[in-house]
């Protein structure tokens, strides 16, 4: 048996229900299925091409262990930047490779790392044919990463689990997922109008963006995160509030859906608002949604987060593994 939430009547408190499934499981949603209001799949044509030439130039500049390098294909980050960046040009996509493939490694390190040499070029890179303000905005949200991956380490090293709100503050700049949606503008060569960053209608859209992206994932990585004793995650939080951890996982869900109305009205508001949209609004909004819609369908083909994509895609249900045993 295992406990579930049942939405009850606006403003009420979830009804605890039990439905009869094998222990040590969970049933997570399909995270394709909220893309199905208005979102399209695409994947980029030089999809292969930048995969092959982004991994030659990783081997040759990027310090990375023997070990490392084994491991990067089975993570299908080339897929998840073609799918992503479904319109990029050829040089493009094979930068934005290089760059998820340096920062994915960051999210596994020790909260310690500094930006390599390899690290400068490509940020070089990410400038070339950027506007003015980008390189700042993308500093930021850099350095905000690399304090927020000290923090997560720093509280799971405590064996601290943060309220919360606390977690979502730090989760949204610990996840690298603000790189990712800096990334729309350089492959795509959106020239922002101003004062568009600023606006209170564009945080919210880029915001909503980021949530809808960060929140699947945690879902998704919830169980080898439980299994190594990470608590840096939406699911492990909320179970530590309420006790089991599928209500944990329906609440994160809850939280998903939200995410996704608050990004169609912020998008709505931004297509509606004024008489006329700068076409390159709307090529932005394109990309997030390109975003959005492309990580939700790698969830299902990287080897981070599960044994069977497929089957995880398909049912729902997920084998807890069993919990490490430290030395």
């Amino acid at each position: 048996m295992i406990a579930t939430a049942k939405p009850s009547a606006p403003g009420g408190s979830p009804i605890i229900q039990c439905t009869t499934m094998p222990a040590g499981h969970i049933i997570l949603p399909n995270f394709t299925t909220f893309c199905l209001q208005g979102f399209e799949l695409r994947t980029n044509p030089h999809c292969n091409q930048a995969t092959e030439d982004a991994m030659a130039s990783v081997e040759v500049e990027s310090g990375f262990s023997p070990d490392e390098l084994r491991a990067i294909p089975s993570r299908q980050l080339g897929l998840l930047a073609s799918l992503c960046y479904p319109s990029c040009d050829l040089p493009d996509l094979r930068l934005v490779i290089r760059c998820l493939v340096s920062w994915e490694r960051k999210t596994r390190g020790d909260g310690t790392w500094e930006c390599s040499n390899d690290d400068k070029r490509l940020i070089a890179g990410c400038y070339r044919g950027a506007t003015d303000d980008w390189p700042c905005r993308f500093n930021e949200d850099l350095m905000t990463f690399k304090r927020a991956q000290a923090q997560a380490v720093a509280q799971n090293k405590a064996g601290d689990i943060s309220d919360v709100e606390s977690y979502k503050i730090l989760r949204r700049t610990s996840s690298g997922v603000m790189l990712l949606l800096d990334l729309v503008e350089i492959s795509g060569h959106i020239q922002l109008p101003e004062p568009s960053h600023t606006s209170t209608k564009f945080i919210s859209l880029k915001q909503s963006a980021s949530d809808i992206i960060v929140w699947s994932q945690d879902m998704a990585s919830y169980n080898r995160k439980q299994a190594v004793g990470d608590n840096h995650n939406l699911v492990a939080v909320l179970t530590a509030r309420n006790g089991f951890v599928q209500i944990g996982v329906d609440e994160a869900r809850a939280m998903l859906r939200d995410a996704f109305h608050a990004f169609h009205a912020a998008e709505e508001e931004l297509l509606t608002g004024t008489r006329s949209v700068h076409p390159e609004i709307r090529r932005y909004i394109q990309g997030l949604r390109d975003c959005i819609v492309g990580h939700a369908h790698w969830l299902y083909y990287t080897n981070l987060f599960f044994e069977d994509g497929e089957d995880a895609k398909e049912s729902g249900w997920v084998r807890l593994l069993p919990k490490e045993t430290k030395a």
